[in-house]
């Protein structure tokens, strides 16, 4: 009888079926006051300090019910960030050799005041790739900085793909040393913080973008290069919100739509119109614009006619 019971037992334990747990991704929090972090309840998270919110990782379900929640503005996920890849400009100076001002430096008129200023006493922040650590035309300008892909103080450059190099190239063009040999940045007495964002493959997420502006606000840094771009158009930003029955919105900035109890916000970026943003438009040699250039009216800095 015994042995009945355990097969019987056996064979409805096998039936039952076994409750996956919902596949979960990160999201961006926005909160505003007041919010209890309580109500994130055991979900791994992590808090900025310098905005009101957190990227948590949650199911689709859990962010829909979090977004109508008592002090959450919005949620959306922590989409990645990409960098353009990098033709290849020829081939590279002998470092040993001779050194070379880039045209680009030249386009800028930067040389025009070096003899007043080359950027001494100024910090520069690359959040990027990282850069290469061992590299000579840098090591003069390297000061220190931060890896928020393996979260330690080394970010030295790994990409690979499309973002080879790119963080070292950046830093190059704002930061090359005057040492004589291989090529000359625009401000070659500027010191760097090197803010690392971008994995070995794949993009950078959002909340490391956020993560590494804040690291650059508490060291006190007066610059920060972020040359990477926003969602690759294949892809959509959408944020969830408590919706309000059957109201629709628009503006310059954004538009929303209702959908199953929940507004969804598509916004354009229109960074270059804030205030003490710089927004250059890119301009290759033959002084036209380049792809994916500003051109609007609000570009600091725009291509020469």
């Amino acid at each position: 009888m015994k042995k009945l019971l355990v097969v019987c037992a056996a064979l409805i334990s096998i039936a039952v079926p076994v409750r996956a747990e919902p596949a979960r991704r990160k999201y961006l929090v926005a909160t505003e006051k007041p919010f209890r972090e309580e109500m994130l309840g055991k979900r791994s998270h992590v808090r900025f300090t310098g905005v009101d919110g957190y990227a948590v990782e949650l199911s689709d379900e859990e962010a829909k019910v979090l977004a109508s929640a008592s002090g959450v503005r919005y949620v959306e996920p922590d989409v990645e960030r990409f960098v353009s890849a990098m033709p290849s400009a020829g081939p590279s100076p002998h470092l040993d050799v001779t050194q070379l001002t880039p045209w680009g430096v030249v386009s800028v008129r930067a040389p025009s005041v070096w003899f007043l200023t080359r950027g001494e006493g100024v910090r520069v922040g690359i959040i990027d790739t990282g850069i290469d650590l061992g590299h000579p035309d840098l090591q003069a300008a390297y000061r220190g900085g931060y890896d928020f892909v393996h979260n330690d103080a080394v970010p030295e450059e790994e990409a690979e793909g499309g973002g080879f190099g790119h963080g070292t190239r950046m830093a190059g063009i704002i930061a090359a040393s005057d040492n004589g040999f291989g090529l000359i940045g625009a401000a070659p007495g500027v010191s760097l913080d090197v803010l690392k964002i971008f994995p070995r493959t794949g993009g950078a997420l959002t909340s490391n973008v956020i993560r590494a502006v804040e690291w650059a606000i508490a060291h006190k840094l007066d610059v920060v290069s972020c040359s990477f771009g926003g969602i690759r158009r294949r892809s959509s930003r959408k944020r969830l919100t408590p919706a309000r029955a059957g109201r629709t919105c628009s503006s310059s900035r954004r538009s929303a739509t209702t959908h199953r109890g929940f507004a969804i916000r598509r916004h354009t970026h229109r960074w270059s119109a804030w205030e003490r943003w710089i927004a250059p438009a890119a301009s290759p040699r033959f002084r036209i614009p380049a792809p994916k250039s500003i051109l609007s009216r609000q570009a600091s800095i725009s291509y020469r006619r």
